[in-house]
């Protein structure tokens, strides 16, 4: 791939998916997770070079190892997006979701894989996400109830995340 050259996808196989409810509104949802700086999950940290929209690239570092580069793809602004990541002869795909429902918005992750080697990669996406999609989806729910509970100078209500 030359540099600055878009990730081309083809057929792509969801692997995984889940979603939670958060009581945070739709607009403030894509408005604070689109800043990659309020992205937490440690120890990874993340960066992105430029502005959130389709092309842009970004990285995630973990301590100990060499940085992972991405790229946003397919970017629908208030709706959706999906992170590529290359990975020897496949493309890791991680596409977010948010819609509004009834108290806020419904968060969907859903993770798969593209490319000639998509299933040489697949049980190892399988085996390494299965067990954390569930967990972090519902942190970020928490997290982004949380959030606009701060911004607006309230507590969060009760239950904000649909378990």
């Amino acid at each position: 791939m030359l540099p600055g050259e878009a990730m081309r996808l083809g057929e792509v196989e969801w692997l995984l998916e889940h979603s939670e409810v958060t009581s945070a509104t739709p607009s403030f949802v894509w408005k604070f997770w689109t800043d990659v700086g309020n992205w937490s999950d440690p120890p990874a940290t993340f960066r992105i070079d430029g502005p959130f929209i389709e092309g842009t690239r970004g990285m995630t570092r973990f301590p100990n190892r060499e940085p992972l580069h991405w790229q946003l793809q397919e970017v629908e602004v208030g709706s959706s997006y999906t992170i590529a990541l290359e990975i020897e002869g496949a493309v890791l795909l991680c596409h977010w979701r948010f819609e509004a429902v009834a108290g806020g918005t419904r968060l969907t992750q859903r993770i798969g894989l593209s490319g000639p080697e998509a299933s040489r990669h697949a049980e190892g996406v399988r085996s390494g996400f299965g067990s954390t999609l569930e967990p972090g989806m519902k942190r970020i729910a928490l997290l982004l109830s949380e959030a606009q509970a701060k911004v607006e100078g309230g507590r969060p209500p009760a239950g904000g995340c649909e378990e």
